[in-house]
């Protein structure tokens, strides 16, 4: 046996030429994708949460926006009618 045998455990890493130790590699290798695929489903399925969560904010915010679009109209409204009105007239101004 050479060193790096003796000094290893695991049995496939000693026949790493052979069939058997390549198995192992191709196995693990399997074992690493299959992991990082979970963790990437796992960031999927957070940012469909997320993304979920940001469209029924964006719809509040629409509905929001459309009540304050209406709110600015009837001032806008109210105001130039009390603009116009002859009660509210400035009494210094001068006379029509």
């Amino acid at each position: 046996m050479s060193d790096y045998e003796s000094d290893s455990d695991d049995p496939y890493l000693i026949n790493a030429g052979l069939p058997s130790g390549n198995y192992y590699r191709i196995r693990r290798a399997i074992i690493r994708l299959e992991q990082k695929d979970l963790d990437l489903q796992t960031k999927i399925h957070d940012y469909q949460i997320q993304n979920q969560k940001l469209k029924e904010k964006l719809a509040r915010l629409r509905v929001k926006a459309a009540e304050t679009d209406k709110l600015e109209a009837r001032f806008e409204k109210i105001s130039s009618h009390l603009i116009e009105s002859p009660t509210t007239q400035n009494p210094y101004s001068p006379a029509k």
